[in-house]
């Protein structure tokens, strides 16, 4: 198909061209601006008669488009139709190269003319758009270094460019380093410096700048960073925090097959003496003997650790010297203790039940049944009839009891009126 508008808009300076690329400085050119044919011709044009696609043309209409080439037009040069080149970049296409889409200049339609023509940033090499290489030594491609970063080529180490941490060797893309006002690539790859900067991959830890996967439970460790569970116990990543005394995520003194598991230390073992001098109960807690609670691992505990001889120092065993009459009731064998071993009759001598002998008047206040005693049971006295409330005002007569003067007609001595 002619192009006679382009043609139209090329003029003189096209013609010029084309006889410049065939020798133009062979041909001569009479007074009247004609020329005489030239004693030589150049590949892809034609001089002379005969020669090129035809002869006697007085302008580019004359001559035949028949080549089927889009990027080449037929031209008249000197009466002679000669194949004439389209300009670098005019758009073409190619039957037989999908791919080509421009003219290059020289009557060939190509895929492209530069690196610009290509695509996803591949490299134009001999009118081929070819992929980003990740060894060529500049930043091509989807490359966010040189030769490193994006989805083709290896992460790239600290100090080139990156978009993310997946571009990076240290898994750290510090953007705070990129471009001012953000721009390709976002920021530079840098060593990280705590766990922080791993958040954009999961997980990840800091280790000697590095963004390192976290370990499974069972993995050792020093700390809770390192692990995938967030805790770090016994120098092992373990599925809980694990640090209530008794309990251990080392296998080695638990029921665990495993390590990285926290469980109790079996009951009467303290393998760290975390309750000494007591030991664990066996349900994560030390069996404390003397609290007054008997716990699992215990024989007893009366919480006195055998201040009443009912239980011995480690709640192991009963233990030995309680007494009855000893002021102190041992709940876990005595039923009362008044420290008299029946002389009032409210316990008896065995400490095994109340007694049965006490009596008001006798003289002896038990305090367990009496308010007082003072051996007189009539209105004079100063106590009651019933030893249960003290009697107000009385004259009492010399040899009476009494608890002052004032119970007595005369004087009270040692709680006896006289003279």
């Amino acid at each position: 198909m002619r192009r006679e508008l382009k043609w139209i808009a090329l003029g003189i300076g096209a013609v010029a061209a084309v006889a410049c690329a065939n020798n133009f400085d062979k041909f001569t050119f009479d007074s009247d601006g004609g020329s005489t044919s030239s004693t030589s011709s150049s590949s892809g044009t034609s001089s002379g008669t005969g020669g090129g696609t035809g002869g006697g043309c007085t302008s580019p209409f004359d001559c035949p488009d028949d080549d089927n080439n889009p990027c080449t037009q037929p031209d008249c040069l000197n009466g002679n139709c000669v194949d004439g080149v389209m300009p670098s970049g005019t758009d073409c296409t190619d039957p037989n190269n999908p791919d080509a889409s421009m003219c290059d200049g020289q009557g060939n339609c190509v895929e492209c003319i530069t690196s610009v023509d290509c695509p996803g940033g591949g490299q134009c090499i001999q009118n081929e758009c070819v992929p980003a290489s990740c060894d060529d030594n500049i930043v091509s491609g989807n490359e966010t270094g040189i030769d490193c970063g994006g989805p083709d080529c290896p992460a790239c180490p600290n100090g080139e460019g990156c978009d993310s941490a997946t571009d990076c060797v240290s898994g750290f893309c510090d953007t705070d380093q990129g471009p001012a006002g953000g721009g390709v690539p976002l920021g530079l790859c840098d060593a990280c410096t705590g766990h922080p900067d791993c958040a954009d991959v999961a997980n990840t830890w800091c280790d000697n700048g590095v963004c390192t996967p976290q370990k499974s439970d069972g993995d050792a460790c020093v700390d809770p960073e390192e692990c995938t569970s967030g805790f770090c116990a016994d120098l092992v990543c373990c599925d809980t925090a694990c640090a209530g005394a008794c309990e251990t995520c080392l296998a080695a003194n638990t029921p665990q097959s495993n390590d990285g598991v926290c469980d109790f230390y079996p009951a009467n073992t303290d393998p760290e003496s975390e309750c000494a001098p007591d030991l664990c109960d066996g349900a994560g807690a030390c069996a404390v003997c003397g609290d007054g609670t008997q716990q699992a691992t215990e024989a007893c505990d009366d919480g006195y650790t055998d201040a009443c001889g009912t239980c011995n120092a480690t709640c192991t065993a009963p233990g030995s010297g309680w007494s009855c009459g000893d002021s102190f009731i041992c709940a876990e064998f005595e039923v009362c203790d008044d420290g008299f071993q029946d002389a009032c009759g409210t316990c008896n001598a065995t400490c095994t039940g109340p007694g049965n002998g006490w009596t008001c008047g006798d003289g002896v206040v038990c305090w367990e049944f009496e308010a007082c005693d003072d051996n007189n049971t009539d209105p004079c006295g100063t106590c009651g009839a019933g030893c249960q409330a003290s009697q107000a005002g009385g004259d009492c007569t010399n040899g009476l009891g009494c608890v002052s003067s004032l119970d007595c007609i005369n004087n009270c001595n040692a709680g006896i009126c006289g003279p």
